[in-house]
């Protein structure tokens, strides 16, 4: 069967829009996510292109060229991969990228009246896509706030499309958009692959949401509201396994357990605000003292717990009272007689 290039425009046309579509849709279930609406955006744009291409393929005005259409969709993805993180929107050099063929014409450096001026811009807007394209993949896989697996899927259809888009911009492709006779093959080929990238970016994409979603649920349900620290659920959970590979390696493991004294007593004569405020110090102090790899919680209202791995009795004892005088130090300036600056604490050891 012989399908044209309207029908295949307008055929990607519609994907781009069910495409755009669902991840509006999708959108109101994950709304963390700041890439969703610009992907969704970058979609629905390149259903509008398209489907200008296919009304009128051999269309050369730059304005109102479905070229222009096309070149929105690489910025509008590069703006979505930068926001897929919380990073600041490149908003400057998605604009400037996707007005680059505009402003060339403007200033008379390429002529959008003759073939080889048209030829030229087609090949700016097309660069430009490029490097678009490549750097959302980098931004994709470099700038990692939380590990999704969906990640590197998203990146390498990112990168793929890229390449697809680069072929466009050979000799083979230099004639007007309806002579199929002249592209071939090739032209099904980077349509399938346009089809495949809308297709998998948007699952991949719902897939990543979903992801983060029960990353942060999970994160919740083992996390400390107030302190940010391990909840006694988070830590016993961590502090299990840790315990059982040191036994399993014959290493020491050595726990601590503290308390603040007089808390009761504190919260009735200055308030729960004022102990919330003394809870977080001491959060925020014994974090400070400890190593990365050691392990903190909160287990009861006012008792936290340490696990550090590789310590034995000794070294569990000096790092309490570094503890316990870092924390006396900054309780100063919780004001209000800095009642809570002391603390009771014990120490055992998991020899090897």
């Amino acid at each position: 069967m012989h399908l044209d290039v309207p029908t295949l425009m307008t055929a990607g046309a519609l994907v781009a829009a069910l495409s755009g579509t669902m991840l509006l849709v999708v959108r109101h279930q994950y709304r963390d996510t700041g890439a969703v609406p610009w992907w969704a955006a970058a979609n629905l744009i390149l259903a509008l292109g398209m489907l200008v291409l296919a009304v009128d393929g051999t269309e050369r005005r730059l304005v109102a060229s479905p070229l222009m259409f096309l070149a929105i969709n690489p910025a509008l993805i590069l703006i979505g991969a930068w926001r897929f993180d919380g990073r600041p929107a490149p908003f400057l050099l998605a604009g400037f990228g996707a007005g680059l063929p505009l402003i060339l014409a403007a200033l008379g450096v390429f002529s959008m009246h003759t073939p080889e001026g048209s030829r030229a811009l087609h090949l700016v807007q097309l660069s430009v896509g490029v490097v678009f394209y490549l750097s959302a993949a980098g931004s994709l896989v470099l700038h990692r706030a939380d590990p999704l697996r969906a990640r590197l899927p998203l990146a390498i259809l990112c990168t793929l499309h890229a390449v697809a888009l680069s072929l466009t911009g050979t000799d083979r492709f230099a004639g007007p958009p309806g002579n199929m006779e002249r592209w071939g093959d090739l032209y099904g080929v980077i349509h399938l692959e346009a089809l495949v990238f809308l297709v998998g970016s948007t699952l991949f994409l719902v897939a990543a949401m979903r992801e983060r979603s029960e990353h942060r649920h999970r994160h919740a349900a083992h996390t400390d509201e107030l302190t940010r620290l391990l909840n006694r659920r988070g830590f016993v959970g961590l502090a299990g396994r840790m315990l059982e590979r040191a036994r399993v390696d014959g290493t020491s493991c050595t726990a601590i357990v503290f308390d603040l004294d007089a808390f009761k007593a504190m919260n009735d004569a200055h308030g729960h605000a004022f102990g919330d405020r003394a809870l977080r110090l001491f959060a925020d102090t014994a974090s400070a003292v400890l190593r990365p790899q050691d392990l903190i919680g909160r287990i009861g209202g006012e008792e936290f717990a340490v696990l550090l791995p590789g310590s034995d009795i000794e070294a569990g004892r000096a790092v309490g009272d570094r503890v316990r005088e870092a924390y006396a130090e900054a309780s100063r300036g919780l004001g209000r007689g800095a009642i809570v600056g002391t603390l009771s604490g014990g120490v055992a050891a998991l020899e090897d």
